[in-house]
């Protein structure tokens, strides 16, 4: 089976994409970017990407090109300062070297995983952010559309997606 039987036209649930990118925030400073030669694929409808981005490209057509604005609330949502916290440098693995910028991950209070960062350290205190780091942020996204394919069974049961030569070897279904 070769890959051109893989190919679709349209961005539906399942489907694989490939994209170029490029975000940038309120006043056009670069967030990050991701060109033809170094595009992002994910697979639509599975939560890899802005939930907000991702149902405005369900139904648009391989080489699409198009500008989405989000608010805050559409992207990664306000900011809430009850997500800074003070923290005993005792809370922390003994011998742990903690920086300011550092990330890493915690439990929160229903057992998922949060992303937290190190705002500042001081002495025996720790402030932590658990925010987004693009919390209250408006993200404007200019994208490019470069391939679109059905998922094989595989990718979406490992939830992402494959090279296309693994995917050459696998059964869409």
């Amino acid at each position: 089976m070769t890959n051109e039987s893989y190919n679709s036209s349209v961005i539906t649930k399942d489907s694989v994409v490939q994209m170029a990118y490029s975000i940038t925030d309120r006043n056009g400073r670069i967030i990050e970017a991701r060109t033809s030669e170094n595009p992002v694929e994910f697979i639509c409808g599975h939560g890899q990407i802005l939930k907000s981005l991702e149902e405005k490209l369900i139904g648009q057509v391989l080489g699409f090109k198009g500008d989405f604005k989000f608010d805050p609330d559409q992207a990664h949502g306000e900011y809430k300062k009850e997500l800074v916290v003070e923290m005993k440098r005792e809370q922390f693995p003994e011998g742990m070297e903690i920086k300011k910028g550092m990330k890493f991950e915690s439990t929160g209070p229903d057992g998922e995983a949060v992303a937290l960062h190190v705002m500042d350290v001081k002495d025996d205190v720790v402030l932590i952010d658990g925010n987004h780091p693009l919390a209250g942020e408006e993200l404007n996204f200019s994208i490019t559309i470069l391939e679109i394919r059905e998922a094989a069974k595989e990718e979406i049961a490992q939830g992402q997606a494959l090279t296309n030569m693994e995917v050459e070897s696998k059964t869409v279904h």
